[in-house]
């Protein structure tokens, strides 16, 4: 974890996070732009892979409407969290999606993972 802080603020959270496998430890300082754009996919990532959710698509059981995400990361502070997908609830779909809007990187380009 500390050698992924400190490359991190070497080369910034972006190059260094991989959306289609966030799994793992982080610390994010919400304060810094791209850590929070991390913090936001990676709670968009979250919401929509984890059981509660019906369909996978944001919508709790008992809503009415999807999860806004971005407004679940505050816009102070760090977060310290350890991801985990649970067994046959990845959306590759998403965490592609998330690949293209935050890397500009279109279908068929991956992203190496960095392990530290």
């Amino acid at each position: 974890a500390r050698e992924r802080k400190e490359a991190a603020s070497r080369i910034g959270m972006l190059l260094l996070w991989n959306p289609e496998q966030p799994e793992g430890h982080m610390e994010l300082d919400v304060e810094a732009w791209d850590e929070r754009r991390v913090a936001e996919a990676m709670m968009d990532i979250a919401v929509h892979e984890h059981p509660e959710h019906e369909d996978g698509s944001g919508k709790k059981k008992d809503d009415k409407g999807p999860t806004d995400t971005k407004a679940l990361v505050h816009a102070a502070g760090t977060w310290d969290v350890d991801y985990e997908t649970e067994e046959g609830c990845a959306r590759p779909d998403l965490r592609a999606k998330h690949r293209q809007e935050l890397f500009l990187v279109g279908e068929g380009n991956a992203l190496p993972q960095l392990s530290l």
